[in-house]
Parts: C-alpha cells; structure tokens; sequence
C-alpha cells in the first residue's frame, strides 16, 4: 500500500504490538520469529507487519484484540488501524486524509487507480467466495469421511461377533463330530466282535455239518453193504476180502501219462487200467451237458446215463458209483439196483456234492477218479487226493 509514512508507521506500530502480545499459533509462520523484537528492530520488517492487514483472519484477530483494549494503542493510532481493518469504500483515501504530514510526493487518487482497486476488490471477494465455497466442499467430505467411519467400524463390529458366534459354533461341532466318532468305533468294535462271534458260529455249525454228513454217508453205506450181504453169499464176501490188497496211507491223484493231455479220452482210458482204481461219476454234471442226454428227463438221463457206463465197468472190471440229487426225484419212482454200477442219491438237506465228497473221504486210499466238470466240486475233491476228468472224456470213452 502507497500510504504516507505517519500513516504506514502507525500501521506497523499496531502491527508489531499484535504481533507482541497474541499466541504464537494465531500468527502466520514467517512472523513468529518477530516475538519479542523492539520497536526499532521491528521498523526495519514493516512490510512483513503491513502484511498482515492484507490477510481476512488476521484483520479478524487485530479487530478483536482493539475491541478487547489489549493492543493499548493511542486514539489516532486506533481509528487510523480501524479504518485499515474495515477496507470500507474509499478506505485509501480516508487513511490518505488522516495524514498529519503534507506530502507532495503522495499520490492523487485517479480514476483509473479507483477502477483498478475495484477489480482487487472484486478479485478479492471472489477469491473469498472460492475460499469459502472449497471450505464448504471440504467440510462435507470430512463429513461424509466421518459418517463412512463410523458405518466401517459398525460393519467390523458386526462382523468380528459374527465371527465369534461362529467360531463357537465350529467349536460345539467339533466336539460333536468327536463324540459321534468315538459312538461309531465303539459301536464298530462291537461288531467286529459279534461278527467274529457270528463266523466263529458259522465255522462250527459247517464243521457240524460237514461231520453230520459223513456220518449220513458212512450209515447209508453200511445199510447199503447190509442189503449186499444179505444178497451176498458169505464165501463170496469172505474171498472177495482176501484178495483185495491193503490200502496205502495216503491217496494221490495218478499222473498224466507222457505225451498226453489230462483232458484227453485216451488220459482217462490209460487212469482206469490203474490197479485198484475207482470210478466216482458226478450224474446229472454229466448227463445234461449237450454232449450227452440233455433233451431227456431227468429219469431217462439216469437210466441211460447208467446203462452206459453199467457197459464200462464189466467191461474193465472198476467198481463205478453214479451220485445223483436225491432232491429232485419225483415220489413213486422205481431206483433200479444194478450188478456192477452203483447208483447212489443224495438225501435232503445233504446236496450231491457232498455226498460225493463224503463217500470219496470214508473210500479206502486207493487211486479215485472223479468226473465232473463242477470247479468247486472238482476242488474239494482234489484235496482228497482225487484224479479229475471231464463230463466229455467219459462220454467220448462211454460211446
């Protein structure tokens, strides 16, 4: 400002007392150094001090340290920094007025510096409206940087009891799912045991079994051997006993011939010229494969069955026994006893297999060659030391 110099000294005059006398955080940066100086030392700064009349919050604090009196200044100095403080229109020209020193150097206000201190002016408010209008913006971001705040540390309120809550969740049914575990090996061992228990039953109700069946089969053949003696002469009996050798301790199944297949016809004719050796025929296995007399019934299959191999056993001179399910022969049925082939049936509940197998363990240990062409039967009956030969190598040798 272009002022004369009582009016710019008694400007920096109040200046240096505000700057004196208020707290240290009210005053801009570049002038808190200035605490403290001596009016001379403070003369030297009077631009930095005038600055202060330019700055809207400072002319705020200066007015309100003249209201409160504790800037203490002379009644010209007062009314001279009001003028300044207020920038009422003219306010150049009215502190100009108020000098006590004529100077010709001072500048006569123009029309022009009148206009372009109304630019300033203008400037000057919009810059103040601008200043305001960004405060205002900054103020309602703030604000709504507060209000999200505040949402965000609900939400994480929420959210951890949330978690918590499931958290304790997971805890009781972990200790459930532990508990049901443990219910379950337990009742798992409990049921291995009865089941152990259970197999333990089974195994000795089939040992049971098993030795009820040879027991069935031991009696059926000395009821059969009975009826025999009875048909028998004694002599007979007598003679037949001192010619048969003894046994060996042990049955073997008798080995294949050299250059041949053991499912070959010629295998089976070369098995039933072995000294002491016996014919065990598996019936129905036989008599209903295709090859054989499956288009019969079942009676017609029995006896043609038997007069066939009836044939092979006087011709070799074989003792030959011919099982049969006993189950299925209808009642009334005529079983015709025959001279060389014995014609054996199973009785119900025993099967025709195990009353092969039974008559084929209670057999002295001479050489046994059964037919069939039952996996299973064929090795049950391998564990006794049987020969095996098919349904087909009997039939091809029968024919």
């Amino acid at each position: 400002m272009d002022l004369p110099e009582d009016i710019r000294s008694a400007l920096v005059e109040t200046a240096g007392v505000y700057v004196g006398r208020a707290p240290t955080l009210d005053l801009p940066k570049n002038l808190r150094r200035l605490k403290g100086f001596r009016p001379k030392a403070l003369a030297r700064h009077g631009d930095e001090l005038l600055a202060l009349f330019e700055d809207e919050a400072q002319r705020g604090l200066i007015a309100q340290a003249l209201d409160d009196d504790s800037l203490r200044l002379s009644k010209r100095s007062e009314r001279i920094t009001r003028v300044a403080l207020a920038r009422a229109d003219g306010w150049v020209e009215s502190l100009i007025a108020m000098s006590e020193v004529a100077s010709e150097a001072a500048p006569q206000p123009t029309n022009d510096l009148a206009s372009e201190l109304e630019r300033e002016r203008g400037k000057v408010k919009e810059a103040r409206a601008e200043a305001r209008k960004a405060r205002n913006v900054a103020r309602a971001e703030i604000e709504a940087h507060r209000l999200r705040t505040r949402e965000l540390e609900r939400e994480l309120a929420a959210a951890g009891a949330t978690y918590e809550r499931e958290r304790a969740l997971r805890a009781a049914e972990r200790v459930e799912s532990e508990k049901n575990i443990e219910d379950m090996r337990r009742r798992a061992r409990r049921l291995e045991r009865d089941a152990a228990g259970a197999k333990s039953g089974r195994e000795d109700a089939r040992a049971e079994a098993k030795s009820l069946r040879k027991e069935v089969a031991r009696l059926t053949r000395e009821l059969d051997e009975a009826r025999a003696a009875v048909r028998t002469p004694a002599r007979s009996q007598k003679a037949s006993r001192l010619l048969r050798p003894r046994p060996p301790e042990s049955r073997a199944p008798l080995a294949v011939p050299k250059g041949l297949l053991a499912e070959a016809r010629a295998t089976l004719d070369l098995w039933l010229k072995e000294p002491g050796v016996s014919l065990l025929v598996d019936g129905y296995n036989v008599s209903k494969t295709e090859a054989a007399f499956g288009a019969l019934s079942l009676e017609h299959q029995r006896t043609r069955l038997a007069d066939e191999i009836d044939r092979l056993a006087r011709t070799r001179s074989i003792p030959v026994t011919v099982v049969f399910d006993g189950a299925i022969i209808g009642p009334g049925r005529a079983r015709r006893a025959r001279r060389t082939v014995e014609v054996a049936y199973s009785r119900p509940p025993e099967t025709a297999d195990d009353h092969l197998v039974a008559l084929l363990d209670e057999a002295p240990n001479f050489p046994v060659v059964v037919v069939t062409d039952d996996r299973e039967l064929q090795g049950r009956c391998m564990e006794l030391g049987a020969t095996i030969a098919r349904a087909d190598q009997l039939l091809a040798l029968i024919r």
